[in-house]
């Protein structure tokens, strides 16, 4: 997990827009990079219990969250995805981003946010 990788926004009015610059007028990058980090460690775990079980397991995983004018998580979705079929870790990591809250809005009608997370086991000292 790579969380200081930047956070691309883009506001969505139907489609999303090319450049992404109007995804500040209702939330700031800041504000959901903020609110992801605090689920470091829940977004941690869902990794570090399946390694437990394939320790070679790596992955990237792309989320894109859509976020209702009511600040709530409406939607939630994984357009890149490389961690092995029957991996738990896709699910469990959107299990704990889909509760995420973030203040109302008004001046938009949903707010996309994409973030890119980096799986890889910890390289021993020595190899």
């Amino acid at each position: 997990e790579r969380p200081e990788r930047p956070l691309d926004m883009m506001l969505q009015r139907g489609e999303p827009s090319r450049d992404g610059a109007e995804a500040r007028g209702c939330l700031s990058a800041s504000m959901i990079r903020t609110a992801i980090q605090l689920r470091r460690a829940q977004i941690r775990a869902c990794y570090e219990q399946e390694l437990q079980v394939t320790p070679d397991l790596r992955g990237r995983l792309d989320v894109v969250l859509e976020i209702a004018p009511d600040g709530h998580v409406r939607a939630i979705s994984t357009p890149r995805n490389t961690f092995p079929r029957r991996s738990t870790v896709p699910a469990c990591v959107t299990a704990r981003l889909s509760t995420l809250r973030f203040p109302a809005f008004s001046r938009c009608d949903v707010v996309t946010a994409r973030h890119p997370f980096h799986f890889a086991p910890a390289l021993s000292r020595g190899r």
